[in-house]
C-alpha cells in the first residue's frame, strides 16, 4: 500500500495551546489500483474513537459518530461518520496541489 497524501488532524483549542496532533488521515491508491483512506492511531492513548455498531450510548461510545479527544485541553469533538468523510474529501479537494503529499492541518477545534 502506498500513501499518496496525508492530512494531519490537530487541536489548537482555537489558538489557545500549541498544535497537538490527534491523528493523521492517509489515503492514496494501492498497487491494485484501489483507492484507500484511513486514520492512524498514535500510541496507546486513544485520541479518536471510531463509530461502533455495538456501542451503548450509556458507555460514551457512538454508533454513528467519530469522537476526537485532545490530551492538552478538555475539548471533545463528535462528528457523524458520513459528515466526517465528506468533510475530509472537501478538505482534500480544496487543498490538494499536484505533487503535494502532506496537506494543511485540519484543526478540530475550529469545527466545534
Amino acid at each position: 500500500m502506498s500513501t499518496e497524501w496525508q492530512i494531519p488532524v490537530v487541536c489548537t483549542d482555537r489558538g489557545r495551546h500549541r498544535r497537538t496532533v490527534i491523528t493523521h488521515i492517509v489515503g492514496g491508491t494501492g498497487p491494485d489500483g484501489e483507492r484507500f483512506r484511513h486514520m492512524t492511531s498514535l500510541g496507546e492513548d486513544p485520541r479518536w474513537i471510531p463509530p461502533s455498531a455495538g456501542s451503548d450510548p450509556g458507555d460514551g461510545g457512538s454508533r454513528e459518530s467519530y469522537q476526537f479527544k485532545c490530551p492538552r485541553c478538555p475539548r471533545e469533538v463528535r462528528v457523524n461518520g458520513d459528515r466526517w468523510w465528506t468533510g475530509v474529501r472537501a478538505w482534500f479537494e480544496a487543498n490538494a496541489d499536484a505533487g503535494v503529499s502532506r496537506l494543511p492541518d485540519l484543526d478540530l477545534s475550529l469545527l466545534s
